[in-house]
Order: structure tokens, then sequence, then C-alpha cells
């Protein structure tokens, strides 16, 4: 995506996963701005204010799935039991690989998609939890003379 790039929204009844496959994205969310650098990815409850864009004379590749489900919550509320904050995992690749799987098996859907779908969606989320635990986050936030500079280049 261009610069021009960005969505802003609340209230909307899904979880977002963010993965970045090149270049970096910027997002607001719970207060915070995060870069999402090559290979990072970010779990988001959609019912909170969230803002994401390509940063200015930037390029952003991402992929994103919103989901919903009886888990999502619980599964949220295991991966952030706190702070929230991207990942950087060491095997981005699976990340990516599971995202486009899930792309190609919903346009091609049969009997059998949404439950293919299910599971590959909980293992894009039992790989969080588990790089939550090893601690593969990218650093909390961002610092704030950067984030002054961010607001004053998009500003002008």
């Amino acid at each position: 995506m261009g610069e021009d790039f960005f969505t802003e929204r609340q209230k909307l009844h899904s979880f977002l996963i963010l993965y970045t496959f090149s270049g970096s994205g910027l997002i607001d969310y719970q207060g915070k701005t995060f870069a999402l650098p090559t290979g990072s990815v970010i779990l988001i409850d959609c019912m909170l204010y969230h803002y994401y864009r390509c940063p200015p004379g930037g390029h952003w590749g991402f992929l994103w799935l919103h989901f919903y489900g009886s888990s999502s919550r619980d599964y949220y509320e295991q991966i952030y039991p706190a702070e929230v904050s991207p990942f950087l995992p060491k095997q981005p690749v699976l990340f990516e690989d599971t995202l486009r799987q899930i792309l190609s098996l919903n346009q091609k859907r049969d009997r059998f998609t949404e439950a293919i779908t299910s599971r590959l969606i909980v293992e894009l989320l039992t790989e969080l939890l588990l790089l939550r635990l090893n601690g593969d986050m990218v650093p909390s936030g961002m610092p704030d003379y950067i984030r002054g500079i961010l607001k004053e280049i998009e500003q002008n």
C-alpha cells in the first residue's frame, strides 16, 4: 500500500491479525503508536479504536484476517494479559503462509472450508500465545520524540 493508505475504525465485532510482509506500517491502538516492521504481526480487538497506515513516503505490504468466534476473546486476553505490543517472530513465513492459505481456501469454498479455516486460525493464535511466552515482541511502543516527529510529518 502507498503512503495514502489508512484504515480508522472501532466498534467492529471482530479481531484482526495484521502481518507485515514488506515495508512498514504504523498503528495507533490503546493510546500508543506502534511501528509494524517487515516480519511483524499484531492482534487487535476491533471493538477498540484503531488507526493503521503507511508512514509518509513509505510502502507497506501486509496481509490481514478478521475473525470472531466463541474463543476469540479468551485467546486475545491470554496473548495480551496486560499490554499490547506487536510480535516479531523468528519464523515470520509461518504467518504469511498460513494467512495466504486461509485466503486461498476461502476463494474456493467447499464443505471443509470452515473447519480448515478454523484450525488454521487456532494455529495462528497459538503461535502468538507462544511468542508472548517467549518474549518475541517488538520493543514496546515508540519513543515520544519519534511520535511527535511523525505527527508533525503527517500534519504537513
